[in-house]
């Protein structure tokens, strides 16, 4: 509504219309958006558009009903994609399904009378509460901790014995480079105990056989 210049008033109408984003179910959030355009600069200061353009109103009142609602269609547009923009950005429409389906649920329990152990009551301590949400979340942990250890024990066990067998045959391999050292050891000293004339005799015998035969 304008007021006109000059006493009386200038109507402009506009539809209070509501744009709708969809909820889960076939349901639909109304927006405001009328409403809403109503914060904005240009609806809050309506008034000052007849003041700041009296002659203007008063000798084109139909001109200047379709620039008012030209720039009204304008800003109710630009918000509506601003709206879309911010439920995009946020997952709004998300975010209102799982609340909208969260309280449908609360009333249909509240209706069955089956309200549910995660209902606060006065008669319920604070403390038994948190117990209750927290004992089967621990009992849960220990089972699994429990899982767990007894999968690495086993696998300790394995490598345990892995590791004993490598133990085992390394033993083994030690006692036969050990026979042969003490089989070296035994050739050594039975050469050492060989005295020197026999050695050079034998030496002399071995070459002499070794000697290639001249032929005439």
């Amino acid at each position: 509504m304008l007021p006109a210049v000059g006493g009386g008033s200038t109507s402009f109408p506009r539809s209070n219309s509501r744009s709708s984003a969809p909820l889960g179910g076939g349901r639909t959030l109304g927006l405001p958006t009328h409403s809403m355009h109503t914060s904005t600069i240009f609806y809050s200061s309506s008034e000052d558009f007849a003041e700041c353009f009296p002659e203007f109103v008063e000798e084109d009142k139909d001109r200047a009903m379709r620039i008012y609602n030209q720039v009204a269609d304008y800003i109710e547009s630009e918000n509506q994609r601003n709206f879309e923009a911010l439920f995009n950005e946020y997952d709004l429409q998300n975010k209102i399904d799982i609340l909208d389906k969260m309280v449908r649920d609360a009333k249909t329990r509240k209706a069955s009378g089956d309200l549910g152990p995660d209902v606060r009551s006065d008669e319920m301590r604070p403390q038994s509460a948190v117990y209750g949400r927290t004992v089967p979340i621990l009992r849960a942990e220990i089972a699994r901790v429990r899982s767990l250890h007894a999968k690495m024990e086993g696998q300790n066990l394995a490598l345990a014995d892995d590791l004993q067998a490598v133990v085992k045959e390394g033993d083994i391999l030690q006692k036969r480079i050990d026979d042969i050292l003490d089989k070296v050891d035994e050739a050594h000293n039975a050469w050492e105990s060989v005295p020197m004339e026999d050695v050079h005799a034998w030496t002399s015998q071995v070459s002499e056989k070794t000697k290639p035969v001249l032929r005439s």
